[in-house]
């Protein structure tokens, strides 16, 4: 009975035993590999593993032991640090740093700092990047080679030059003769994107690097894609660093698990990140698709030339739910929905006295059946405050300068709300926004913890205390990611409405509010 190590899992491998099987299935994520006729462990199991199996007669092998005495090294120094117990030198470090950094941050670069590869998982808002940035001037790096989203450079490049403006940096984009003079530019910090990573392999092999960082580094890849990530970087004899709040299973296998990882709760219970409060919206089209009886109204949509009838069905149909907006649109139940949000923005805007920037996640941007832009649309209907008060910032042509918007959506006082597919998912800043709306279904944990993180940004000068999730598929996308994220989102103590009851609610002109009182 064998446990050994194997692409950075735990492999058990043992004659079939019903009782080692059932003490197996007690761990968390194990898979069986049919083919190898073993147990697969992911290595962030590995106390508990050596905690249980041992006593059973279990061998671990030394590459397994030696995993765990460093496991037990960066728990003795974490529990030093979290003491305020830094070495001398972490402490001269730290202060010639100069960024005024919280303790959980300075825990963070700490780590960093003494680690080769490593991989930060701090939750979104909790200030990765100058974690990274601290741990570059610990190390006195020259050479910065700092991969993120397209979308994210310029914000990354805002970073530094406010956080290090010793560093020199310069974006590398364009065409291909473009980039090559960037490359050989002298600068300290070169900001890329991770498509150059497979296109400018030989302008970076000219550059001896000090440290390489993986921003957001839970992206996806194929097969091929991973394996050449992976290669290149192997390439490189410089310090590596991952920065991710949702590690995917490629990034735990090149940098392992995070080293260091400051969770949401705990955040939250500290100040750091805000608190937030769910809301449910039950709608049986968004939710499950719609099982539409005859004479009801949807509008058809010729997918091919964008076309759109709207008609009475002469039967009873079921759409399924990857149909809705992409083959048929149901204007009552996006209009319902946005008139309830208003209800909740304007409830705010009473007691706050501000109306709350708003961030709504869209299921698609196609040519023609664009759920954007309906929903664009229709908030523009519903609050009447004019063209900049909505906009759409998407990855779509039609959307001029998508990250000038951003910016905008940040920094100005409009746009108040803003409807988006993926572009604002991931690595955005926005402090002060407080209304997340889910009009998408999503089945990704990492995009859903991803999308979360937009709303937990402290705002000091709102006094921004809480952002709330607005789920419109009656509570299921909550319910789904129950217990595989560290956002413990309680449900509601009321049952929700229905949008038919929102419907007749508003027909009747009365007083309409998301819950009935049981």
């Amino acid at each position: 009975m064998q446990i050994s190590k194997r692409n950075n899992n735990i492999i058990i491998s043992f004659k079939y035993d019903p009782y080692l099987v059932e003490v197996i299935r007690q761990i968390g994520d194990r898979k069986f590999d049919n083919r190898a006729k073993c147990w697969i462990v992911p290595m962030s199991q590995l106390e508990t593993v050596l905690n249980r199996l041992p006593t059973l007669g279990f061998v671990a092998d030394a590459e397994i032991l030696e995993e765990f005495e460093k496991l037990k090294a960066i728990r003795d120094k974490l529990e030093k640090l979290r003491m305020g117990d830094f070495t001398e030198t972490e402490t001269r470090l730290l202060a010639e740093t100069a960024l005024p950094l919280f303790q959980f941050q300075k825990e963070g670069a700490s780590f960093l700092h003494a680690a080769k590869n490593a991989l930060n998982g701090d939750q979104p808002g909790l200030g990765k990047t100058i974690q990274a940035i601290a741990a570059i001037k610990m190390r006195k790096c020259k050479k910065i080679l700092y991969f993120t989203y397209a979308t994210l450079k310029a914000t990354v490049e805002e970073e530094f030059k406010l956080r290090a403006p010793e560093l020199s940096s310069i974006i590398i984009k364009g065409e291909k003769t473009q980039r090559d003079e960037k490359w050989s530019q002298d600068a300290n910090v070169y900001i890329a994107n991770y498509e150059l990573l497979l296109r400018d392999l030989p302008e970076m092999q000219k550059i001896k690097w000090d440290v390489i960082i993986a921003d957001e580094c839970h992206r996806g890849y194929t097969s091929k894609e991973t394996a050449i990530w992976r290669s290149t970087l192997d390439y490189f004899d410089a310090i590596k660093i991952g920065l991710t709040a949702t590690p995917a299973a490629h990034t735990t296998a090149y940098f392992g698990q995070p080293i260091y990882r400051y969770t949401t709760e705990q955040a939250i219970l500290d100040g750091y990140l805000v608190d937030y409060e769910p809301i449910k919206i039950t709608s049986n089209v968004l939710m499950n698709g719609a099982f539409l009886k005859e004479g009801e109204h949807v509008g058809i949509i010729d997918t091919d030339t964008g076309k759109e009838t709207y008609d009475e069905l002469e039967d009873e149909r079921e759409f399924h739910a990857e149909e809705i907006e992409r083959k048929i649109t149901s204007p009552e139940t996006n209009l319902k929905i946005i008139q309830e949000l208003a209800k909740y923005a304007y409830e705010h805007e009473k007691e706050t006295e501000r109306f709350p920037k708003i961030l709504i996640f869209a299921v698609n941007d196609l040519q023609f059946t664009s759920h954007a832009d309906q929903i664009v649309q229709i908030c523009k209907e519903v609050f009447n405050q004019g063209d900049d008060f909505v906009k759409k910032i998407t990855g779509n042509p039609n959307v001029d300068r998508p990250l000038q918007r951003i910016r905008e959506f940040r920094n100005r006082p409009n746009p108040k709300i803003v409807v988006t597919i993926d572009m604002l998912s991931t690595g955005v800043d926005i402090p002060a926004l407080e209304f997340v709306v889910f009009m998408r279904p999503v089945k990704s944990r990492i995009l859903w913890v991803q999308m979360l993180g937009r709303g937990t940004r402290l705002c000091p000068e709102i006094n921004k205390d809480k952002f709330l999730i607005f789920d419109c598929f009656g509570g299921s996308l909550i319910e789904y990611f129950k217990n595989t994220t560290d956002f413990q989102i309680e449900a509601p103590q009321k049952e929700p409405l229905t949008i038919q009851q929102i419907i007749e609610n508003i027909y009747q002109n009365e007083k309409v509010t998301l819950f009935k009182v049981k």
